[in-house]
């Protein structure tokens, strides 16, 4: 899909399904590209070998809390820099993990949607 086009410096995103080591090399060897993969809990062995890191050492932290449509909602994003952790997939620089809570605000009747 991507074969055609120039990518050189660009930083391609993906969601889950893609996140395969091919793709991987295919986008930095071949097209000069970096790339943001997603891991999600549907690819096990990839999941729970991020989720074993060492999280409670990053330093890179982000929190936010905001308030809408019904619900609060609190995000934290945290990244770690691969070298000495282990890691095994290609042309792998940092891990970034964003753990995301929606509670219900007060007076609101129905449960929050699940959003992605």
């Amino acid at each position: 899909m991507l074969a055609p086009y120039d990518l050189t410096g660009v930083t391609v995103t993906a969601d889950a399904p893609p996140t395969r080591r091919g793709d991987a090399r295919f986008l930095v060897e071949t097209k000069k590209a970096h790339y943001a993969l997603t891991v999600k809990r549907n690819q096990k062995a990839s999941y729970e070998r991020l989720r074993a890191l060492p999280w409670q050492k990053a330093t890179a932290r982000f929190y936010d809390r905001s308030t809408g449509h019904g619900r609060r909602e609190t995000r934290v994003t945290q990244a770690l820099t691969v070298p000495d952790l282990g890691v095994d997939f290609p042309h792998a620089a940092q891990v970034a993990r964003i753990r995301e809570d929606h509670q219900v605000a007060a007076g609101d009747r129905g449960p929050a949607p699940f959003c992605a």
